[in-house]
């Protein structure tokens, strides 16, 4: 019935924009195809509205340092003037951030808890946040056209996930990091979130198994996703974890009699092990991925750490 009342048509064009989504192909010098995503005009947009265009150069999006809400009479005596309202500016670069800057998500994690009472302390790290996107508006989320062999193993779903412990100086919670990404490495993400758990982790080790068992929930979800649109997961998926003690608790090798208190989460990791889900895999502190969804970094190690969640490396930009 939809054939003989639609008249059909073939559009040859391929799509430039998707929901403010700028897309762009090519081939690198190595002859690879590249597509590329950016939010280029919704920056510009922002920074207007931010009036940060003449901000003075700024190397990361965030300060490494920690804050807390808004104390009584905090701001009385300052003659500082927002030129801006917090939360739609916020909400702003939010939307990039959860779409093509994964490298700014955790700042952006960090200044929405202070949505509602912001102080101009929040209002400053937020025009700095917004001045860094703005001063970085080409870096554009990259995936790049991998060989078909097992060595790089195109298809192949691999996780990472990591924990700041008690760094929420309001409520004590940890600050969780988790991403994926598509073959062997990690070179443009397809999923990334920075975000504080509904529960106070009592030690570092229960902060990671907090991390572990929301990266497992994201493993379940993504391998049956796969599965439906063709790309069955072969063998179990990879998680990397920078923490000995955590892992030695999902394989049940030592400590779970210290995790009384999460048994019912713990075991859960177990049974996703056992099962053939996913597996742990370790990897040191500095070379997770997913540090940099869990704390704002120094420069060198923002960088060095960003440019494999934004795939852009090797970009000619």
């Amino acid at each position: 019935l939809l054939l003989t009342r639609f008249a059909k048509g073939t559009v040859e064009d391929t799509a430039d924009y998707m929901l403010g989504i700028r897309l762009d192909r090519g081939k690198d010098k190595n002859g690879k195809n590249y597509i590329e995503l950016s939010h280029e005009a919704s920056i510009d947009k922002m920074a207007d509205t931010a009036q940060v265009k003449h901000h003075k150069r700024v190397d990361t999006p965030m300060e490494p340092t920690r804050m807390r809400k808004k104390q009584e009479g905090e701001d009385d005596e300052s003659k500082y003037k927002p030129p801006y309202e917090y939360a739609s500016v916020l909400g702003s670069v939010m939307y990039i951030a959860n779409m093509t800057r994964p490298d700014l998500v955790t700042a952006v994690n960090k200044l929405s808890r202070f949505t509602t009472n912001p102080s101009h302390t929040h209002f400053k790290a937020l025009t700095r946040l917004i001045a860094f996107t703005y001063q970085t508006r080409e870096r554009k989320l990259r995936y790049t056209q991998t060989p078909h062999d097992v060595e790089h193993d195109p298809y192949r779903l691999q996780v990472a996930c990591d924990s700041s412990f008690s760094d929420c100086l309001d409520t004590q919670r940890s600050t969780i990091g988790r991403c994926m990404w598509m073959g062997k490495k990690c070179s443009g993400l397809i999923d990334w979130k920075s975000h504080l758990p509904a529960q106070v982790a009592q030690s570092t080790t229960e902060a990671e198994v907090q991390a572990a068992i929301e990266v497992a929930k994201d493993v379940v979800y993504m391998r049956g996703l796969l599965y439906g649109i063709g790309y069955p997961q072969k063998g179990s998926t990879r998680a990397h974890i920078d923490s000995t003690a955590c892992i030695a608790q999902i394989n049940a090798l030592s400590g779970v009699s210290k995790a009384r208190h999460y048994l019912v989460a713990l075991r859960k990791l177990q049974e996703v092990r056992h099962l053939g889900i996913m597996h742990t895999h370790r990897v040191d502190a500095h070379d997770n991925v997913s540090d940099l969804f869990t704390k704002p970094l120094t420069v060198m190690p923002y960088w060095r750490l960003s440019s494999r969640p934004m795939g852009d490396k090797y970009a000619d930009h």
